[in-house]
């Protein structure tokens, strides 16, 4: 696949922007770099709804850190899969 995002859930709604990209670049096996991160909120409200998108300058990174699909992080069992492009 040459997706360079994945989508995140079932997150600890005690999560941050450094604790994320911390995780996802030690997970991502030295294969790349984070290059944003984008939570997921409610629309009416903007509260936060435990998932998001973590972005990488490299396809391997994003290859690599989908294997971390059921990691345990900040207490919570993730899960992770390639966010596919919308169109």
């Amino acid at each position: 696949m040459n997706i360079l995002r994945w989508l995140f859930l079932q997150l600890s709604y005690e999560v941050n922007d450094e604790q994320m990209i911390k995780f996802a670049e030690e997970k991502s096996e030295g294969q790349g770099t984070v290059t944003g991160v984008r939570w997921i909120t409610d629309r009416e409200t903007g509260d936060f709804r435990g998932a998001g998108f973590v972005d990488f300058d490299s396809v391997e990174a994003v290859d690599a850190f989908v294997k971390q699909n059921g990691e345990v992080f900040l207490g919570r069992q993730l899960r992770v899969d390639y966010a596919m492009p919308k169109n």
